[in-house]
């Protein structure tokens, strides 16, 4: 997980490093032909993408390469031609200590005036905006080229911890290959869960049924594959595999879900509160604890107490607050 789960949230950060990184070593500057309309009939997309630069061909045949405004925001104009005021034309007025530098919308990008001009920008945008677009998608495939043309698989440099005092954090983050050292001091490498969709064990040791156990035994067709989460990962079995797992992708952290109907069957400590589903999760804390992990809880992840849910309609009551 430290390097495949948290490459989503460094994507947006790595990509373009990555890319200039890759081209560079090759000595070519990315943008030049990244730009460049490939004609996929010449140049098919390769099983890895074709990316050794980013550009159409990179994409599936039909991908629609876009950008998108709101009218608030790039309009201006806010006032003329009968334009009648919004409510962010009067919070922005009323209230410009609320935005921090001052600004509003009553000029903006003038694409009222200017919008012709924009679609001069067309080839501009195909790289430099909708990289963003792009990232999740090549960030991978680029580190795994750039690391594989030195003969490294990037995977095995991505687990190992490294000291930032002897590796400090480079201008340009440290990425030719993603590892600890890309990313701030202190920064929390984990992996996630909720009870529903791990724990399994769903009607036993005291567990009272949840929306989701009633929802999925009820309609099982409205789940793609007809599958629900009775066993699910078996988590509530097999909690020390799993922790042990962690441990050895060198996670930091472990986010768990408690699940409501485990510890109150019916939704109210008034009626009845089940030992053996808080014991459950004192043993699964402490096998964090025994690894060295930080455990990070969410109270509530969506298993409501059926009871609740046939009380009251759960959440469509005031009364579940």
């Amino acid at each position: 997980m430290e390097f495949l789960g948290h490459l989503l949230l460094a994507a947006l950060l790595v990509s373009f490093n990555l890319l200039a990184a890759n081209a560079q070593h090759r000595g070519v500057f990315p943008s030049a032909r990244a730009l460049n309309k490939i004609d996929r009939s010449a140049v098919p997309l390769s099983p890895s993408f074709g990316i050794d630069v980013l550009n159409r061909s990179s994409f599936p045949k039909g991908f629609i390469f876009g950008a998108a405004s709101s009218a608030y925001q790039v309009e201006g104009a806010w006032n003329i031609d009968g334009k009648g005021p919004s409510n962010w034309d009067v919070f922005t007025h009323k209230f410009p200590g609320k935005i921090s530098n001052g600004s509003n919308g009553d000029v903006a990008a003038d694409s009222y005036h200017r919008y012709k001009q924009f679609a001069t920008l067309k080839q501009a945008m195909e790289f430099l905006g909708h990289l963003l677009l792009a990232a999740l998608l090549v960030s991978f495939n680029l580190l795994a080229a750039n690391a594989q043309h030195r003969g490294v698989f990037p995977s095995a440099r991505a687990l190992n911890k490294i000291d930032r005092s002897a590796v400090p954090l480079s201008p340009s983050f440290g990425i030719d290959v993603l590892n600890r050292s890309s990313f701030p001091k202190g920064f929390i490498f984990g992996a996630a869960s909720s009870a529903y969709q791990v724990e399994g064990a769903w009607n036993i040791d005291g567990k009272g049924p949840s929306n989701w156990d009633v929802f999925t035994h009820k309609f099982p067709g409205k789940i793609s594959n007809g599958s629900n989460g009775d066993v699910a990962a078996d988590s509530y079995h097999r909690y020390k595999e799993d922790i042990k797992l962690l441990k050895e992708m060198n996670a930091d952290s472990y986010r768990f879900s408690i699940s409501w109907p485990r510890v109150i069957p019916y939704g109210k400590i008034s009626k009845g509160i089940n030992e053996k589903g808080i014991e459950y999760y004192n043993k699964l804390i402490d096998e964090i604890l025994a690894y060295g992990l930080k455990p990070v809880v969410t109270i509530f992840h969506w298993d409501l107490p059926q009871a609740l849910d046939e009380e009251y309609g759960s959440f469509l009551s005031p009364k579940i607050m």
